[in-house]
């Protein structure tokens, strides 16, 4: 048997570009293909440190965006304890989500990618989102992750993420 590996910045068609296997972030509910979800993750709003949004109705937010996104989208989201409505307006397109996600930290707009991309930016203060967390009374860090899962113990954070970008909560 012989694999090969390739890596590619933008979406590939599977017929035409001669792939027997594709693996994708998020894939799209409505697409036609055949397949099997082995992981799904929130996506997140982001923005450059430090980025401000205009306080005026209607002023357009300049958004780095993936090569299949609108224009022009509409969003709601959180700011401190005041929703805001977003109107994002594509200022440059990339095929990449890597390449999108050094686009926002370069200061070129605010992006919308997937928490596994941007954890890190996150935690070092790089960049900032739109997503609130609420422990749960009686329950946050109660449950613990054990070795050799882990390699220390680690307390198993219980939360409800209301995430105004996507309008709908999870539990724990």
């Amino acid at each position: 048997m012989q694999l090969e590996v390739t890596l590619e910045d933008r979406q590939v068609d599977l017929i035409e570009d001669g792939y027997d296997v594709v693996l994708r972030v998020n894939p799209r509910p409505d697409s036609p293909l055949v397949g099997r979800c082995i992981h799904r993750d929130d996506l997140l709003l982001v923005a450059p440190a430090g980025f401000s949004l205009s306080a005026e109705p209607g002023a357009l937010v300049p958004a780095v965006t993936g090569a299949t996104a609108p224009d022009v989208q509409e969003r709601v989201v959180m700011q401190g304890n005041r929703e805001l409505r977003l109107t994002l307006k594509t200022v440059l397109r990339l095929p990449a989500l890597l390449v999108l996600r050094d686009a926002v930290l370069a200061g070129a707009g605010v992006g919308i990618m997937p928490r596994m991309l941007v954890t890190d930016a996150l935690a070092r203060g790089a960049l900032q989102d739109w997503v609130l967390n609420f422990p749960v009374p009686f329950l946050d860090k109660l449950v613990a992750k054990m070795p050799p899962v882990v390699a220390d113990i680690t307390p198993y954070a219980a939360v409800f993420k209301l995430d105004w970008f996507s309008a709908t909560g999870t539990a724990i």
